[in-house]
């Protein structure tokens, strides 16, 4: 599995619960894009005005990270196509928001795609020039290519590295957990040194980010954060109500974020002992009601050593 399209469950999340209100909210009016193909859509983006341009990114950018459109992920002109609207959205002042709506949802959209014609925009999009959301929306995007195409191929690109270094200093959160998330995705000595000093971030979830990507480099630094990510109760950390859908989604994610980086941090790092994390696993298949959970416990029990006593 790509380590980016891994990491993705965990970080975007919020983006995907988004999409969900928006096609709610929409409700019938999303019908009109039911039967669209990606070129109506684009030329919907680069022609129509108001909600019918964001409605439609939002349509594409579910389009293509469908398994099914594998074909219109390697399209590189229509890729072209999406980058040279985000430039001029970008370049265009005094947005509205709608503006950013559909600038998110591009950004959303050339993440999925197989192609790195749209890097230099991205990073564009990733500066502090930007609005918030349109920033993480971005980061994210680059951090998918990076899952795709490699971060051999993606790291080197003009700017990124220092975009992606001062957005995990940035003052908004949300964005410091996009930036480890990125960060964890391209590695790299810079990337390391940075997520270890995240580790004692004041948000948690930005510390978990962290955490799971330094263990996926086999960077034994993430042992003390992967253990908090085990623990059995985590709506202190989620924020939400007990027993909600969402809290348990949440907490879900956390969870098998936490299994799976520990998983292969023994398996990068053999100097790891497995015995740390025994106890922890344990704890939490005798808790989690999630099968996928379970199935992830499974897997990493296979790894640790049973208690002699």
């Amino acid at each position: 599995m790509p380590l980016g399209r891994f990491l993705v469950s965990f970080v975007l999340v919020p983006g995907a619960i988004i999409l969900v209100c928006l096609a709610t909210v929409v409700g019938l009016r999303w019908m009109m894009f039911s039967e669209t193909g990606p070129d109506q859509l684009v030329e919907t983006i680069e022609r129509r005005e108001g909600n019918a341009r964001w409605r439609a990114a939002v349509q594409l950018a579910g389009l293509l990270a469908d398994p099914n459109h594998a074909a219109v992920r390697r399209d590189r002109q229509l890729a072209g196509r999406l980058t040279e609207i985000l430039r001029r959205e970008l370049q265009a002042a005094g947005a509205r928001n709608e503006d950013a709506a559909l600038q998110i949802y591009l950004c959303r959209a050339l993440g999925e795609f197989e192609s790195d014609v749209s890097l230099p925009v991205l990073v564009q999009a990733s500066s502090s020039r930007h609005d918030g959301a349109v920033r993480r929306s971005a980061i994210e995007a680059i951090a998918l290519l990076a899952g795709t195409l490699g971060s051999d191929r993606v790291g080197p690109e003009p700017g990124l590295a220092e975009s992606l270094l001062a957005a995990s200093r940035d003052g908004d959160w949300q964005i410091r957990l996009s930036a480890a998330y990125a960060l964890g995705v391209l590695g790299g000595d810079e990337a390391e040194e940075r997520l270890t000093a995240m580790l004692l971030d004041e948000r948690t979830l930005v510390r978990y980010n962290a955490a799971t990507g330094l263990a996926r480099r086999g960077n034994a630094a993430a042992i003390d954060v992967l253990l908090e990510m085990l623990a059995p109760d985590q709506q202190t950390v989620i924020g939400s109500s007990p027993g909600g859908t969402l809290a348990s989604v949440q907490q879900n994610l956390i969870h098998v974020n936490a299994l799976e980086a520990a998983r292969q941090l023994l398996a990068v790092n053999p100097e790891v002992s497995s015995e740390q994390f025994r106890a922890a696993i344990e704890r939490l298949s005798e808790t989690t009601e999630s099968q996928a959970v379970r199935k992830k416990v499974e897997e990493l029990l296979k790894l640790v050593p049973a208690d002699p006593s």
